[in-house]
C-alpha cells in the first residue's frame, strides 16, 4: 500500500544555488544546455585513479558505466598495468560485444593520466 507523505519542494535555478559567477558555473550552464560538447563526446571519472576516462561512443560508455565500481577499478588497473608492462601508449582490446560478435576497443593512455576508450 502506498503511503502519502507531505514533502516540501523548492524550485531553483543554478544561479539561485550558486550565485557567484565563475568559470565552473559557465561550464555547467553550457554543458546542461548541450552547448559545449567535450572532445571526445563522453567522459566519466576513472574508478581507479579519479582522473577521466573519455569515450567516443555512448553505447560503450553505457556498457562501461553498468560495470560495478570495484570491477571497473580492477579492470582499469589491469589495463594500465598492461600498457606499462609493454611500454606502449595504445592497446587494442578485443571484447565480446553481442552474442558471438566481437569488437575492438582502442585504449589510449595519455601520459599515465587519463584514458581514452574508443570503439573501433
Amino acid at each position: 500500500m502506498l503511503k502519502k507523505r507531505n514533502v516540501t519542494i523548492v524550485e531553483a535555478g543554478i544561479v539561485d544555488i550558486w550565485p557567484e559567477d565563475n568559470e565552473h558555473q559557465n561550464f555547467v550552464y553550457q554543458g546542461l544546455a548541450g552547448e559545449s560538447p567535450p572532445d571526445p563526446s563522453f567522459r566519466i571519472p576513472a574508478a581507479d585513479t579519479g582522473t577521466e576516462i573519455f569515450f567516443n561512443n555512448q553505447e560503450l560508455l553505457n556498457r562501461f558505466a553498468a560495470i560495478p565500481l570495484p570491477a571497473q577499478k580492477a579492470f582499469l588497473t589491469k589495463l594500465r598495468e598492461a600498457l606499462e608492462e609493454h611500454s606502449v601508449e595504445e592497446l587494442h582490446l578485443r571484447v565480446r560485444w553481442a552474442g558471438k560478435k566481437t569488437r575492438v576497443i582502442r585504449v589510449i593512455n595519455h601520459n599515465n593520466h587519463h584514458l581514452d576508450l574508443f570503439l573501433i
